[in-house]
């Protein structure tokens, strides 16, 4: 049994994340593509494609006749190649049956949730309440900066941003 203090920063965590999901979803109903643009349209839904290929090939998506789409193979080939978050999300993301559009949201809404997580358990580790620390996840992951251009624009910086917290 975990204690007292744990389940409830588990809770909250939980929480914060789903509230995320929730405006997420709303805003993907109102547009459906909200986290379909730039970035996402050119190279990194093709390149999370690819990786899937790979995976479901039984193959380690280092390498492929595709890599040409990334100029900087040692620095971010492939988008979290070495990630076992993204790669387990990518895979299970492209088992279902989702357009690109779709695909894009989901991972979007993946990394806001755990950012969200993450920042809910930050704030309580510097000792704030339960409502404050909501408050903090609320306002990391659903600021216009990271919905506006992280999350629907430019994955790698919503990619780099998700784990700030967790790495704080």
């Amino acid at each position: 049994m975990l204690p007292r203090s744990t389940r409830s920063k588990t809770i909250g965590a939980g929480l914060a994340g789903f509230i995320v999901i929730g405006f997420c979803f709303l805003l993907f109903s109102h547009d459906p593509l909200v986290f379909w643009n730039d970035d996402y349209e050119i190279s990194i839904l093709p390149v999370f494609a690819d990786m899937a290929r790979a995976w479901n090939h039984g193959e380690f998506p280092l390498l492929s006749p595709f890599s040409w789409v990334c100029g900087n193979l040692a620095g971010e080939f492939q988008y979290g190649v070495f990630s076992i978050f993204i790669n387990a999300l990518i895979v299970c993301v492209w088992k279902l049956p989702l357009t690109f559009p779709r695909q894009a949201a989901a991972v979007s809404i993946a990394h806001l949730a755990v950012l969200s997580a993450g920042a809910f358990l930050l704030a309580r580790d510097r000792q704030l309440s339960t409502p404050l620390s909501i408050l903090v996840a609320l306002v990391a992951s659903l600021n216009g900066w990271i919905i506006c251009w992280g999350a629907s624009d430019w994955f790698g910086a919503l990619g780099a941003f998700t784990w700030l917290p967790w790495a704080w």
